[in-house]
């Protein structure tokens, strides 16, 4: 039994998934009490954070950042390095055809995912950290276009789940296989 099949068990996957929601529960849970419905200068109704709270915004913004966005890169930097350097050490050796096949697919798929997510999560956090650099150095709680512009970012922000679903289905055999085999359509 190889040592991927030995530490990544269903029950540890789902133990780690727990965890992950549990996390995310406790840390967000406070967030729907920093923003409120108010009405602006114009007598237009705007969601926006409340003005006694917005330090908690901004500590939220950079949470945020560090672990939706700046992490994720870290950790694929880092696994592309990983995937890098066994290449490298493993063209002295005598390593299959399909092996070299199959690392190469995992990698392409990494590559575009975090390509996909770069792109699609980034302008979100560009504009969200526009929003708190107004709040912060011109006391401006908000902006309409800027919190307009974040909602249309946050759902686009979104669709890079979608599009995992879908690099996966373009480039993954096996995750096709096993797709089909859960949808009981072999």
């Amino acid at each position: 039994m190889s040592k991927a099949a030995v530490c990544c068990t269903v029950i540890r996957a789902k133990v780690v998934t727990a965890l992950l929601a549990l996390f995310s529960l406790a840390l967000y849970s406070g967030m729907p009490r920093v923003t409120a419905v108010v009405l602006d200068n114009e007598n237009n109704t705007v969601c926006t954070v409340v003005e006694e709270h917005s330090e908690v915004d901004t500590i939220y913004f950079f949470l945020d950042a560090a672990l939706i966005l700046a992490l994720p890169l870290l950790v694929t930097t880092i696994l592309f390095g990983a995937i890098f350097l066994k290449k490298q050490c493993d063209n002295s050796s005598s390593l299959t055809a399909a092996r070299q096949r199959r690392l190469s697919e995992i990698t392409k798929v990494l590559l575009v995912i975090v390509i996909i997510d770069v792109v699609l999560k980034a302008p979100s956090f560009i504009n969200k950290a526009r929003l708190v650099i107004l709040a912060e150095h011109y006391g401006k709680q908000y902006d309409m276009p800027g919190i307009l512009l974040q909602q249309i970012f946050q759902l686009v922000s979104y669709l890079s789940v979608c599009a995992h679903v879908l690099c996966y289905i373009a480039f993954s055999r096996n995750f096709r296989k096993t797709a089909r085999q859960l949808l009981h359509c072999t």
